[in-house]
């Protein structure tokens, strides 16, 4: 994780919450804490509006996996606010596709 994207999550953190997981991509890291998933983009500081993404863990978190081509695959992300896409470098893969597997058992377990 880059020094930007460590000094993006302290701002964005709630009191309590905890890291799980995070895995760089193309410009940007996917980052699982015990409540939420988060997008922090490179540059956020200028698009504050899509720098930083987050979507609570629970019944509505939908992922689509995309299937891994020519050194990178690609992670989709919906939520009643429409969808996000997340592209993850092939060195990087298990990473990314073990925070789905662990964001969709936390938000299944939040739902019971």
């Amino acid at each position: 994780m880059t020094l930007e994207t460590a000094e993006a999550l302290r701002e964005v953190l709630g009191e309590g919450e905890s890291v799980v997981a995070a895995c760089p991509s193309v410009g940007s890291a996917l980052v699982l804490t015990d409540r939420r998933l988060l997008i922090i983009r490179d540059g956020r500081s200028f698009r504050p509006r899509s720098g930083i993404r987050d979507w609570r863990l629970g019944p509505d978190l939908r992922i689509q996996v995309g299937p891994l081509r020519n050194g990178s695959g690609s992670l989709t992300i919906h939520r009643e606010r429409g969808a996000t896409s997340f592209f993850v470098a092939e060195r990087d893969w298990l990473d990314a596709l073990w925070i789905v597997d662990e964001a969709q058992r936390r938000s299944a377990v939040t739902e019971a």
